[in-house]
C-alpha cells in the first residue's frame, strides 16, 4: 500500500488539499529521508526509493527555491 495518514496535531491550521512536504533537505525544518529513516529503523535510500509510481513526485532545483 503506499497511502498513510499524518496527525499534524489539534492546532494545526492545515486543510485538505493543501500542499504538504513529507521530506527534503531540511533547510526550512522539514524532516529528511534520513531523519525518516532513523525513526523507522530504516536508511534514507530505502526511504526514497520505496516510494511506488503513484506518487507524484516535483523536483526542484536549488536556485530560486525556497
Amino acid at each position: 500500500m503506499d497511502q498513510f495518514v499524518i496527525d499534524l496535531g489539534p492546532e494545526s491550521a492545515a486543510a485538505a488539499g493543501d500542499v504538504v512536504h513529507i521530506f527534503g533537505p531540511g533547510q526550512h525544518g522539514e524532516p529528511t529521508a534520513d531523519d525518516w529513516a532513523q525513526m523507522t529503523g530504516s536508511i534514507g535510500y530505502e526511504i526514497v526509493t520505496r516510494l511506488g509510481p503513484r506518487v507524484p513526485r516535483r523536483y526542484l532545483s536549488s536556485e530560486g527555491a525556497g
